[in-house]
């Protein structure tokens, strides 16, 4: 079972990100994703007049399982919440799907009202 949770462990966050940036963490707000227990991923975001997503990585044993897509979509959902533009500090097309457009400075944005959430799958409805 994959679930996400707000972190303020720095030894937690620090951890995550070297194994997964190789880099220490930055003096940022972090989300962790767990999967059966297990801490697999980490996201770093700021909360300002927009919220910031910095960075979302997964460690490399666990990708290409659609961790990552599960990591973003859920961070995504509880920061429209907020209310506020959410800023990706990096252009990267898997963000352009879930309706963030370029701001021209290399990073992405969309209001609340503008985000979408395909399916990952990309099964349209009905059944066989």
């Amino acid at each position: 079972m994959l679930t996400v949770e707000w972190s303020e462990d720095r030894r937690l966050l620090d951890g995550l990100s070297r194994a997964i940036f190789d880099c220490s963490a930055r003096d940022l707000c972090g989300a962790v994703l767990s999967c059966d227990g297990v801490y697999c991923g980490v996201a770093f975001y700021g909360v300002g007049e927009c919220i910031h997503i910095k960075s979302v990585g997964i460690l490399p044993e666990y990708r290409g399982k659609g961790y990552g897509d599960f990591f973003t979509r859920t961070l995504i959902y509880k920061f429209m919440f907020y209310n506020k533009d959410i800023v990706v500090d990096y252009h990267d097309d898997y963000y352009i799907n879930l309706g963030f457009v370029s701001d021209g400075d290399g990073s992405m944005r969309a209001s609340c009202d503008d985000v979408v959430f395909p399916s990952g799958c990309g099964h349209t409805g009905g059944s066989r």
